[in-house]
């Protein structure tokens, strides 16, 4: 539950310089959860957990909008915004974790979705998925992350009835 201890120096690092980091993952035992269903859970806790904070903190800001007079003191607009900055974020990290790119969590989801077989052999993948998402933001780039995460937020502020 440490923050902390998920900082990666260089992950920081180019955070600040590229505009892109990661952070070191989380070690699980898969010995310790029998059963490939139990470990495609695993995997989704991780974006679902940062839809729940999107969806808590837009929760947030409704509640602030509602109390027109709020809206008045500087403060509270800063607020907002970086409340905003949080849910946005945290739509686009649940969109890039479920990319199915070995080691993202959604390269989890697809292995216990296929066959024991090609599962194994999809899984081989992994020591080359750094290489993967590196090569995808040097050609595509993950802008499209950002659209499709710009079209969810506008939904889920239309489903909460947010405007500002």
């Amino acid at each position: 539950l440490n923050p902390i201890a998920h900082i990666d120096p260089l992950g920081t690092l180019m955070l600040f310089i590229v505009g892109i980091g990661w952070a070191k993952p989380v070690i699980i035992n898969p010995y310790n959860i029998h059963g490939r269903t139990k470990q495609m859970f695993v995997a989704l806790a991780g974006p679902l957990s940062n839809i729940v904070l999107a969806i808590l903190f837009s929760g947030c800001i409704y509640l602030l909008i509602q109390e027109k007079s709020l809206l008045k003191m500087p403060i509270i607009i800063l607020i907002i915004a970086l409340l905003n900055f949080i849910v946005k974020i945290n739509i686009v990290l649940a969109i890039f974790n479920m990319l199915p790119i070995p080691p993202l969590d959604g390269s989890r989801v697809i292995s216990w979705l296929l066959p024991d077989s090609l599962s194994e052999k999809y899984n081989r993948l992994e020591p080359y998925g750094m290489f993967i998402l590196i090569l995808l933001l040097f050609t595509v780039g993950f802008g499209f992350i950002f659209k499709i995460a710009g079209v969810l937020q506008k939904h889920l502020y239309d489903f909460m009835k947010l405007s500002f």
